[in-house]
């Protein structure tokens, strides 16, 4: 798999992450506040706020799934070339 496509999908696999657990806190009652909030120091994917005086810093980190499905992908892939270049 080429790098710009692996990039991609490690991309949209954070993004998916970030919403699932974005979801999950509003769902609890937490309101959103800031995504990928940025600083000089770094940056933090979500914050919340509670409707009091509490702040909730949230650093999502994605689940070694990603590696899994981006292998079976990998296998899928090939299998369709070689699959199409037989029927040639």
């Amino acid at each position: 798999m080429n790098k710009t496509l692996t990039g991609k999908l490690a991309h949209l696999a954070g993004a998916n992450a970030e919403f699932q657990v974005a979801a999950d806190y509003t769902r609890r009652g937490h309101r959103l506040v800031a995504q990928r909030w940025r600083s000089k120091a770094g940056e933090v994917d979500l914050i919340f706020n509670n409707d009091g005086d509490e702040v909730i810093f949230v650093e999502v980190k994605k689940a070694r799934i990603f590696q899994m499905l981006r292998d079976a992908f990998q296998r899928v892939s090939n299998s369709v070339y070689v699959s199409r270049q037989k029927n040639i």
